[in-house]
This record gives structure tokens, C-alpha cells and sequence, in this order.
């Protein structure tokens, strides 16, 4: 068995770390005064209900629920010997044609012609001309899988006419990295009456702490929305932001709920005209969320493991259409060569 041997000065840090971490903790308002904070100056508690399938089938008219989500792996270690693949998908509860899911995926490489280019805009974008390509490649990973995303929920809406459509992550995301496609598919949704959310697993905002400002103790007014959540909300229930306070940008309306026994609430980003459904749609969610789980809903998880490429698919794919000796002289990390 392996054992860890720590250096001293490592053990202090963490210690030290530790107790900042506590100090945090013991700053928080008691639980009911929390919430009684967050009630007066925020929005209002609210408890979600499952529903039955009889109510699903009334609400959706025949049409189905869509789970949108993407992937990206990468190889190679040394620019420009590198390359990201991405894959996002749509998969639907109710199959067309036989097909449960449609599909959009790319192959970037600083190697080809079109994609320096787009380093080249993309460092221009980033207003960093005195910056080697190599620091825009990540920003050019995000742009490139927040757009294949947006693209496969536009054909979504199109070929499968769903009556909902359930994002992996927020709305701020695809507005900040695929800005047009983006507005293409709010248009393209709101004509066609089909609903939009954005999950958030991770809420790393600080929406909360802005608006409460200096009614929260000092330690905490810079505190992230996840962190001053956790468990403040019972499970089966929401706070429901009161219209007037805006989160975000004017067009979205931002809910946080909890789904399961977990103590974590997430986020969920609505468009503001479908604001009268959102008491409905997490209803939805909840119902759809296993009660022992982290508090996402399952059909977004269905999504990620199909949509997943891992190192070991990739690890296949280039082995299939790249020349061994290629791959050994140009991409191939030289750690993975480690015997242990």
C-alpha cells in the first residue's frame, strides 16, 4: 500500500486553512434568520410537489422533454501538436424516426488552417495580440463547445419540437461564448412555445450577497451563492426571486432549489417571458430527481454519460485514423509512457 508522506509546512497550511473555513462557517446567520433575511429582501420560499405522468402528458400535448449537453477531451501536450474534440447532444424522451438523440461534433487543431485563424481572431477577441496562441486555445475550447451546444438545441427545437428543453449549466455561458447562436435559439424557441432551463450544479455566483450587501455579516459579503445556500433550503423547495430584482441580465429570471435529500441547492435560469412556468417545470425536475442523488435531475445525467467522450474513446478513435508513428512523434504526452 502506498503511503502519503506530507511535508510540515503542508500540514500547517492546511490547518490554517481549515480554521479559516470554520471561521466562515461560524459566521453565518441561524438558520430561520437566514431565511427570514432572504424572504424580506429576496424572494419567497416555495414547496415543489411531484407530479403524476398523467399530469406530464397533459402539460407537454404529446410533445417531449430534451436533455442538452456537451463534452470535450484533448490530446497532445505541446502547442501546436494539440487537438480538442467535442461532442454535444440532444437527447430526447420520445424518439423521432426511430432516433433518440441528434448530435454535433467538431475536431480542433491549431494544425489546421481555419482553426489558427480562429486563435488568431479569438487572441484578437481576447484583446492580447502581445500574447502567444497558445493562451487562446482555452478560450477557443470554451467558445467552440458552448456553440456546438447551442447548435444542437436549435435543431432540436426544429426537428423534435419539444415542449421543454433542459441545459447542463446557465444561460450567462452561452451568451458571454456563442452570443449569436445563442439569441438564434431564444427567437427560435420563444416562437415555437417551447420552454428553456439552465441547470446549474455549481452555483459559483455571488447574486445573493450583492443584493443583501450589508445585512449580512462582513465575512460573508463576498460568500458565493452555493456556500450560502447549503442547507438553508428544505428538500422539495425553491426560492423563487421576486421579479423585480435582477439577476444576471434583465432577460433571464434565476430560481434556486433543492431536489433531494442532499443539502446543496442549484440554480436554475428561466427566460423572463416563461416566468409563469417556472413553478411548474421545477415541479418537473424535482420529480424527475432521485431523492438520494446530488439533486440533478437524472435525465441530465442520462445526457452526460451518452454525450462523455473518455480518454480511453479517444485514446481509440486516434488509433483508428491517425498513423501510430505520427501519433508517438507529434502528439502523444510523454508521461503517458510512465512504467508506474
Amino acid at each position: 500500500m502506498r503511503v502519503l508522506v506530507f511535508d510540515e509546512g503542508i500540514k500547517v497550511r492546511l490547518r490554517e486553512l481549515n480554521d479559516r473555513l470554520a471561521t466562515r462557517r461560524a459566521g453565518r446567520p441561524g438558520f430561520d434568520d437566514f431565511r427570514r433575511l432572504l424572504e424580506a429582501n429576496l424572494g419567497r420560499f416555495v414547496s415543489l410537489a411531484p407530479i403524476s405522468e398523467d399530469e406530464i402528458d397533459s402539460w407537454a400535448q404529446g410533445r417531449p422533454v430534451v436533455g442538452v449537453d456537451g463534452s470535450v477531451n484533448s490530446y497532445g501536450e505541446s502547442y501546436p501538436y494539440v487537438l480538442h474534440i467535442f461532442q454535444a447532444s440532444a437527447r430526447t424522451t420520445r424518439p423521432l424516426d426511430g432516433k433518440d438523440h441528434l448530435t454535433c461534433s467538431s475536431v480542433v487543431s491549431p494544425l489546421f488552417p481555419e482553426d489558427r485563424r480562429a486563435l488568431e481572431d479569438e487572441r484578437d477577441r481576447l484583446m492580447r495580440e502581445d500574447k502567444p496562441l497558445e493562451l487562446a486555445w482555452e478560450g477557443l475550447r470554451h467558445r467552440r463547445l458552448a456553440e456546438l451546444e447551442v447548435e444542437v438545441a436549435i435543431r432540436a427545437v426544429n426537428e423534435i419540437r419539444p415542449f421543454l428543453v433542459i441545459f447542463d449549466g446557465g444561460f450567462m455561458r452561452y451568451v458571454v461564448q456563442a452570443f449569436d447562436k445563442w439569441n438564434e435559439y431564444r427567437r427560435v424557441s420563444l416562437e415555437q412555445g417551447v420552454i428553456s432551463v439552465g441547470v446549474i450544479e455549481e452555483t459559483a455566483t455571488k447574486l445573493i450577497a450583492e443584493v443583501l450587501g450589508d445585512k449580512l455579516p462582513p465575512g460573508l459579503r463576498d460568500e458565493h451563492d452555493r456556500s450560502l445556500l447549503f442547507g438553508v433550503l428544505r428538500e422539495g423547495e425553491a426560492l423563487g426571486i421576486r421579479e423585480d430584482i435582477r439577476f444576471k441580465r434583465s432577460e433571464f429570471y434565476t430560481a434556486f432549489a433543492r431536489f433531494s435529500r442532499h443539502p446543496q441547492a442549484i440554480a436554475c435560469d428561466f427566460f423572463r417571458e416563461q416566468v409563469d412556468h417556472v413553478k411548474e417545470v421545477l415541479d418537473f425536475l424535482y420529480t424527475i430527481t432521485p431523492q438520494g442523488g446530488r439533486g440533478m435531475p437524472l435525465w441530465l445525467d442520462i445526457v452526460d454519460q451518452e454525450v462523455r467522450i473518455t480518454g480511453q474513446d479517444l485514446e481509440m478513435m486516434l488509433s483508428l485514423y491517425l498513423d501510430r508513428d505520427l501519433m508517438e512523434m507529434f502528439l502523444r504526452p510523454h508521461r503517458d509512457r510512465r512504467d508506474y
